[in-house]
């Protein structure tokens, strides 16, 4: 089994990668509902009924990076205030920086969503950041990057 390092890991947002990205994560959650009945004894019986998901990821405060092809926060809030469905991948990144693609032959968790959360962020002493979190809006694909 190879080891896949957390800098190799990207989300894209249609297609683009964020600029200057920190960290990223995808989130999968089951609801599983109790079927539990006097039958069950001393353990909960459960069913799962619905799967949600969420992408997220932080980054360096870029409203400029449009120009380099990557998404930037200009872009994302105008998808974020739009209400815009996008397209949303946790890759392994492929190239160079900053024309970053979706490594082909890998596999990549991909779907679509909204962006239901943004967060910026200006310490005193420290870099601005900003951070975003999208919603997804029906299934989440595990496959293969062509």
């Amino acid at each position: 089994m190879a080891t896949i390092l957390g800098s190799d890991l990207m989300v894209f947002v249609d297609n683009k990668p964020i600029a200057f990205s920190t960290s990223a994560k995808v989130s999968v959650n089951a609801n599983a509902e109790d079927i539990s009945s006097k039958d069950s004894g001393l353990w909960e019986e459960s069913l799962i009924t619905k799967f949600s998901w969420t992408v997220s990821t932080d980054a360096l405060y870029s409203i400029d990076g449009a120009g380099t092809g990557n998404s930037d926060l200009s872009e994302l809030w105008t998808s974020f205030v739009g209400k815009t469905k996008v397209s949303v991948a946790f890759a392994i990144k492929d190239g160079t920086s900053p024309n970053w693609t979706k490594k082909t032959g890998s596999k990549a968790f991909s779907g679509n969503g909204y962006i239901v959360k943004l967060d910026a962020n200006a310490d005193q002493k420290g870099v601005a950041t900003y951070s975003i979190e999208i919603k997804g809006d029906g299934e989440l694909q595990l496959a293969t990057v062509s």
